[in-house]
């Protein structure tokens, strides 16, 4: 399963896809929403994760242009931040996103969170 992780924290990134290469996932990293569309357009992942605060285009902005184009429109959002409060998280489920996590990852969550995520798309 081809999962796309963007981040723009190095170190954050660098779990994120650790734990999702351990759960089986075949992970592309991008540090941009505009380096993850390029991703994107050469194969369309099964799950993104997305952090919501992003240099250039915010993840909000991307998960709701993901889900407007046909292409791209089933791909689950897990979105991950460190913005808090349940405003920032309906934002974030109306723009698309089917999981809302909050930073700093708690790996135990994420992993099973996200695994439950991969198993009903896979």
């Amino acid at each position: 399963m081809h999962v796309v992780v963007i981040e723009d924290d190095a170190a954050s990134r660098k779990l994120v896809a650790l734990l999702l290469t351990d759960a089986g996932a075949f992970v592309t990293c991008c540090p941009s929403a505009e380096e993850a569309i390029a991703a994107i357009a050469v194969e369309i992942p099964v799950l993104i994760v997305l952090d919501l605060v992003l240099p250039g285009m915010g993840g909000l902005v991307l998960a709701r242009r993901l889900m407007a184009d046909p292409k791209t429109r089933d791909i689950v959002l897990v979105a991950v931040t460190s913005l808090t409060g349940s405003e920032v998280e309906r934002l974030a489920l109306a723009a698309g996103c089917k999981v809302y996590l909050r930073k700093p990852v708690d790996t135990e969550t994420f992993a099973s969170t996200v695994g439950k995520q991969l198993k009903e798309v896979g």
